[in-house]
């Protein structure tokens, strides 16, 4: 069967354009960052995708490279060096050193506190009951304070604490990034071992996804989701009882990396095929392995929750499983359809424009294929279950939630490729064409992009620590700018100065006994919030003003010293 080409990935990027428009509230940007990305970033990446998915395909049938694809063994420790450069000076350059999100802000937060030999950080009297003037978002809940720690699992933290102490942790995952280009090429080797196009295709759509290049300069836990994953995938490959041993090993971290759903959403469909294949030794091996980590892991925030209490007190709502998810859901509303159009608009603007159309060949004509199945399964099973319990993903590089499953993609886009090319050989300009594209226009615009958000957030936060006083207090919460909070930002020994704290928390008792040391203290003014104003299109600071000057008078009335 002849496979025509010329519209297929067309598709994807026009169909996404008119939904978008049609269904999701662009007017509403100031409340949502999902659309918010749309409009200033993703509307543009997706009108070039489409210019130069045309003029790929216009100069693939003028000029055809008469090329075989191949790729050599070494090449593979010369990719793996390369991305973990990218990525590393790109965590500097790109994204100016800094953490935007709260998920990364508590990576390194956790990672200060796993260095230094302990589960949680202790906190003084002063701040036990009014610990929320430090900005406890995404932390554990508590009624009485003794500690704290961030909400997520662990291993993430305990990943970049390894390299805080033996290295430093922006080096994490600029080399996770690249063992995971070495594990997919291991996957692809396995799956097409005398196939020598197959990995330059696959890595070739690793490299040049800007949703993996940009997270590979962050903090998140998203790459270490993808290359865990594709190691656990390359030992369940093996077949070997050595390698489901160790596969279990894999994915008791990566349950425990961030979110413990993630991994689970991605291995059930293959657990599935051992039940359809009759593998019941394997079966019950897994079952057993993963009840064992389902348990331990369940069981680890009411273990923090009671070290992060003092006196005694049982831990509030929110601290267990099932609390969190109860009250994820009830926010989602009627907005979870739009939220995933707008993710699944990211997810195209941010991973190589021959992806998709791939997967879809590769779906189409490989789906009586059990592994294929399996992989689809695993995309298909997290879109539905995200769709459900977390439609707004808040701050990204593409579509995040899936990123530990883009490897599930890139090997269905394998499949695909090796179903058309054989057809259809002006795929193989078509991929080149297109990869100089990217690499020439769709790149650039992505790190352009985020180099202008990170650096908006950074240089206010730069402006904080230049601050030569005690406190550091932020008024005026409710008028300030979309995510005005997160460079409320502390180390978790407060050993940073100026401590930097919510003024619209304070209570009054707080004031005084904060007061009674007669600390300095600065507020923030008004011009420090005119970047993320413009970034956001808002004009809302001069609302602070009156905030600013009447707590500046009960601060000062209260003993300290406002500069």
């Amino acid at each position: 069967m002849k496979i025509e080409n010329k519209k297929l990935y067309y598709i994807f990027y026009i169909i996404s354009i008119i939904l978008l428009f049609r269904f999701t509230r662009i007017d509403d940007i100031h409340k949502s960052m999902a659309a918010f990305y749309y409009v200033h970033q993703d509307i543009w990446l997706l009108l070039a995708a489409m210019g130069i998915v045309g003029l790929a395909n216009w100069f693939s049938a003028l000029r055809p490279l008469p090329l075989k694809l191949t790729f050599l063994p070494r090449y593979i420790w010369a990719v793996a060096a390369g991305l973990c450069a990218f990525c590393l000076v790109g965590h500097w350059l790109v994204l100016c050193g800094y953490d935007a999100s709260r998920d990364e802000q508590m990576a390194n937060f956790d990672s200060y506190i796993f260095a230094s030999g302990h589960l949680v950080a202790p906190l003084s009297e002063l701040w036990r009951d009014n610990s929320d003037v430090l900005n406890t978002n995404f932390l554990y809940p508590s009624v009485h304070r003794g500690a704290w720690v961030s909400a997520y699992l662990p291993i993430n933290a305990a990943i970049r604490a390894l390299f805080r102490l033996f290295a430093f942790p922006e080096l994490a995952n600029p080399l996770i990034t690249a063992l995971g280009a070495i594990a997919l090429w291991a996957c692809v080797r396995q799956l097409w071992p005398k196939d020598k196009e197959a990995p330059w295709v696959a890595l070739l759509l690793y490299c040049l996804s800007g949703q993996i290049l940009c997270l590979g300069m962050t903090a998140y836990a998203m790459p270490a989701h993808l290359t865990f994953d594709l190691i656990w995938l390359w030992l369940y490959l093996q077949k070997r009882w050595w390698s489901d041993t160790l596969a279990l090993v894999v994915a008791f971290f990566t349950v425990g990396l961030h979110q413990p759903i993630m991994h689970p959403l991605f291995a059930a469909p293959f657990l599935c095929l051992l039940v359809f294949q009759r593998q019941w030794p394997r079966v019950a091996f897994y079952f057993i392995g993963y009840a064992v980590i389902g348990l331990f892991w369940l069981k680890w925030p009411a273990y923090i929750s009671t070290l992060v209490q003092s006196g005694g007190v049982a831990p509030p709502p929110g601290a267990d499983y099932i609390s969190r998810l109860v009250e994820t859901v009830s926010r989602n509303g009627l907005m979870a359809i739009p939220y995933m159009l707008l993710n699944m608009a990211r997810l195209i603007a941010w991973n190589h424009l021959l992806l998709l159309p791939l997967v879809w060949i590769g779906v189409s004509l490989c789906w009586r294929q059990r592994l294929v199945q399996a992989l689809a399964g695993g995309i298909i099973l997290t879109f539905m279950v995200m769709m459900i319990i977390m439609p707004y993903q808040g701050h990204a590089f593409g579509y995040r939630y899936f990123n530990g499953l883009l490897g599930n993609f890139i090997l269905l886009a394998v499949y695909g490729w090796k179903m058309i090319v054989p057809q259809e050989p002006k795929w193989r300009s078509l991929m080149v064409y297109t990869s100089a594209g990217i690499a020439i226009v769709m790149i650039p615009m992505q790190l352009f992009f985020s180099h202008h958000f990170y650096s908006t957030f950074s240089q206010e936060s730069k402006r904080i620590a230049s601050m030569d006083a005690d406190y550091f207090i932020y008024t005026g919460a409710i008028d300030l700018p979309l995510f005005g909070w997160d460079v409320v930002l502390n180390r978790p020994d407060l050993s940073n100065r100026p401590v930097r704290l919510i003024g619209d928390l304070m209570s009054d008792n707080f004031v005084k006994a904060l007061c009674s040391t007669h600390p300095s203290v600065m507020m923030l003014p008004i011009e420090a919030l005119r970047p993320i104003e413009g970034l956001f299109s808002q004009r809302r600071a001069q609302l602070m003003q009156p905030n600013n000057v009447h707590f500046a008078n009960i601060l000062y009335e209260a003993g300290c010293q406002v500069k």
